[in-house]
């Protein structure tokens, strides 16, 4: 009998990762004229991470960069969505207060800034450092909204 509760929970703990997974990518692929600037800059940098993986997968090698802020994604990328939400004039792509993102390769990672609301490059850590980063998006809890809470060990019997 508890290894049925076991096995319910746990099914429902997938349909909820699953539901999470579908409202993201819903949240995503829809445009919200009330969306704020940094909402914005943070669904083109993701888009953009996407891309830049699909293109290391299929070609084994990272994009390059031209000028630190065009990059050739066409392929990998739905750029019809990203216009629609201003985020791409010229070629460039934009973050949420229509400033180039900024391009980058370190230790062979691809690194992708936006200016933030200040429209400035910041140091890191400096009082001013309002900038959104790819790279730090680990750090912050940005996507933690999304996990289910499931601890199968800890819960009440």
């Amino acid at each position: 009998m508890k290894e049925r509760k076991k096995e319910i929970w746990l099914g429902l703990c997938i349909v909820s990762i699953f539901i999470a997974i579908m409202i993201m990518g819903y949240d995503i692929a829809t445009s919200n004229p009330n969306e704020t600037s940094s909402g914005k800059t943070i669904v083109v940098i993701q888009m953009l991470n996407i891309g830049i993986e699909s293109y290391r997968i299929k070609t084994k090698r990272l994009p390059q960069p031209i000028n630190d802020n065009y990059l050739y994604l066409d392929n990998y990328i739905d750029l019809q969505g990203l216009k629609k939400r201003g985020l791409i004039k010229d070629g460039r792509f934009l973050d949420g207060w229509g400033m180039p993102l900024k391009f980058t390769i370190k230790d062979n990672n691809f690194r992708i800034v936006s200016s933030g609301k200040n429209k400035r490059f910041d140091k890191i850590g400096s009082p001013e450092d309002d900038d959104i980063r790819n790279y730090e998006f680990h750090n912050k809890s940005l996507h933690r909204t999304a996990e289910p809470s499931c601890d199968l060990e800890n819960k009440k019997k």
